[in-house]
């Protein structure tokens, strides 16, 4: 009787260990399956970009002179969204001001916003502070008194009234003299050395802005939330609608500006064009773009 009850308990043993390198095998050939699937997915989104990047290289090509393709409202298409983010997420409430950002809710702890330019509207800033644990940094060197205290608290511990420029020191803004600084100094003197967001509205100054951070070497940041501005005169034409300069001045800009940052990892994924900014023979004039970097 105890040789039989010794063999079912050296059985039942036996049946466990069995059962539990089952279990780590299992385990490893899904993670190892996982890893194949996600590794090939990810390659495959790689392959699919780098071919629409190509084919949208040579339509820049193509359109290099054509004269609807160096103004408003036209040449918009010519950068599209090209990139997916699969949590895409509005930030603030409603009209102007509205912004799009990629991953809001998997934010890393201790995340860091900058947003240059506000006219006294922080709904997004206040936004992010309510949805994330971010810290939020807004610099504005225009805001008048008035606009200032529009400001809500929360946002407004953290309000700096310098502006970003392409170096160092005083701009004549509005017919101001107001205190501007790169991106490089600000960060320095705030003691960060990564950029979660970077929002920007500085009416016209990001093409020099951006080429400045770049000659400069882009710092650590992971999105960009940038209006572009075509003001009249980058854009010119004569009485009878055709163009003072082809290429115009604006193509080019926006062709560098698209250089700039995909040279240093950014990738589109959303585009809205504001349809508020218009003048006569120029339609929509202004457009937001987000960019996520992306490592590869």
């Amino acid at each position: 009787m105890s040789s039989l009850l010794g063999k079912a308990v050296k059985s039942e043993g036996l049946k466990r260990v069995f059962r539990i390198l089952s279990f780590f095998l299992n385990l490893s050939a899904l993670i190892y399956f996982s890893s194949y699937v996600l590794s090939n997915t990810g390659a495959e989104r790689e392959r699919v970009y780098q071919d629409a990047i190509r084919s949208r290289n040579l339509r820049l090509v193509e359109t290099q002179n054509i004269s609807v393709f160096q103004k408003t409202p036209e040449i918009w298409f010519l950068y599209e969204p090209l990139w997916a983010c699969p949590d895409i997420e509005l930030v603030g409430t409603f009209h102007d001001g509205v912004k799009w950002v990629c991953g809001l809710r998997r934010m890393r702890k201790g995340c860091i916003v900058y947003s240059f330019g506000s006219n006294g509207d922080d709904q997004f800033e206040s936004d992010i502070l309510k949805k994330t644990s971010c810290e939020v940094f807004i610099f504005d060197p225009t805001l008048s008194p008035e606009q200032e205290k529009m400001l809500s608290p929360n946002v407004h511990k953290k309000f700096r009234g310098i502006g970003l420029a392409k170096y160092d020191g005083m701009m004549e803004i509005g017919g101001i003299d107001r205190e501007v600084r790169t991106l490089r100094k600000i960060m320095t003197g705030l003691k960060h050395e990564r950029i979660d967001i970077l929002k920007v509205d500085i009416e016209g100054a990001e093409f020099d802005v951006f080429e400045e951070i770049y000659s400069s070497g882009f710092p650590d940041v992971d999105q960009i939330l940038v209006e572009v501005h075509a003001f009249t005169h980058l854009q010119q034409l004569n009485e009878d609608g055709s163009l003072v300069q082809n290429p115009s001045e604006f193509r080019l800009r926006l062709d560098r500006f698209f250089e700039v940052l995909e040279t240093a990892g950014f990738r589109l994924f959303h585009k809205e064009i504001n349809v508020l900014w218009s003048h006569p023979m120029y339609l929509n004039m202004g457009v937001e773009y987000a960019f996520i970097r992306v490592s590869t």
